[in-house]
């Protein structure tokens, strides 16, 4: 079921990442601990989302990720905003669940 994610009636960002990878970070040169905390209204009902993917040693990162199951880059990356815009939203990134993910992940 989920929920409708595509208009938010507000949403606010806060890290220095819109993805879960390092490569596609603000500074992916950086191998450091990326994150965003994310909360947004829809339809009335606030939901959040928090991610972290911090470095634990060599090239590994322990990547934990809860709350709504969102991606942040439709909503503020240039370039899904002008992909959304002419296609759509992404197959199956247009409802969001809420989820926890935990694992270890080798660097981009």
């Amino acid at each position: 079921m989920g929920v409708d994610i595509t208009s938010p009636s507000s949403i606010k960002f806060e890290g220095n990442t819109y993805h879960h990878e390092q490569r596609w970070s603000f500074e992916p040169e950086k191998y450091e601990l990326k994150w965003y905390k994310v909360k947004a209204d829809y339809n009335g009902k606030i939901k959040r989302s928090w991610f972290y993917l911090i470095p634990i040693f060599g090239d590994k990162y322990l990547y934990i990720r809860f709350g709504l199951k969102i991606y942040p880059a439709n909503y503020f990356d240039k370039f899904w905003l002008n992909k959304i815009e002419k296609e759509g939203w992404p197959k199956f990134k247009d409802r969001g669940l809420t989820a926890f993910t935990l694992r270890i992940r080798s660097r981009d």
